[in-house]
């Protein structure tokens, strides 16, 4: 099994980046699994973010970080299973990556 953090196998960040894609899709076709959301948008802006499996785009990035953190607020109010250590992911991730736009715009 290969995988984003490699737990069961060698790391490939483009298998993870096609699997997290598919399961977006997934999950806006059935509106089901709600509460895994924050989650998989969360990896998949930090796929872009990083460039792990796919080019780096950091406006594409702030899109996806956007959507984990609504799913996160979200989680809160159904009281997900550990919603605070995806919330505190998300948060972390949105200002590293907010703090990159600055710099590029700041560039320009």
């Amino acid at each position: 099994m290969y995988g984003f953090y490699g737990d069961a196998g060698e790391k490939d960040y483009g298998l993870a980046f096609e699997y997290y894609q598919e399961a977006v899709q997934l999950l806006n076709e059935t509106n089901d699994d709600d509460d895994i959301m924050s989650d998989i948008y969360y990896r998949l802006a930090l796929c872009w973010y990083k460039g792990y499996g796919t080019d780096q785009d950091i406006l594409v990035a702030f899109h996806y970080i956007n959507e984990a953190e609504f799913y996160s607020y979200c989680d809160r109010f159904t009281d997900k299973f550990m919603w605070q250590s995806i919330a505190k992911r998300i948060e972390l991730l949105r200002s590293e990556i907010k703090h990159s736009l600055d710099e590029v715009l700041e560039n320009k």
